[in-house]
């Protein structure tokens, strides 16, 4: 039983870190794009 609760522990952990990585991978993403379109104004004006 100890060991089920540790591995159960040891996935939730896990799980969050990649939620965490998806959530700043996607605000990255958006501040890419925010980024990209502020440098393609920039050369086409």
């Amino acid at each position: 039983m100890h060991c089920n609760s540790f591995a159960y522990v040891v996935i939730t952990f896990i799980i969050s870190i990649i939620i965490d990585f998806i959530n700043l991978i996607q605000l990255l993403a958006k501040k890419g794009k925010i980024f990209l379109n502020l440098i393609l104004i920039m050369i086409f004006f």
